[in-house]
């Protein structure tokens, strides 16, 4: 390969890399505004309630 060729890849290479920054810093910013709801069908739970079993298992631990 040339170094044009290889300069090429590399900025390709870049540009894919900020894409996916862009598309994940989306979905954080959707996910804080509208957090996940819990699934009456399911055994999952609230955004809420996640957060309070993370902090009160951080607590615990410190």
């Amino acid at each position: 390969m040339d170094e044009y060729t290889q300069i090429c890849n590399k900025l390709a290479e870049l540009l894919a890399y900020q894409n996916q920054i862009r598309e994940m810093s989306e979905e954080i910013a959707q996910i804080t505004v509208t957090p996940p709801e819990i699934d009456e069908d399911n055994d999952t739970i609230s955004w809420e309630e996640a957060v309070k079993h993370s902090e009160s298992k951080k607590q615990h631990f410190e």
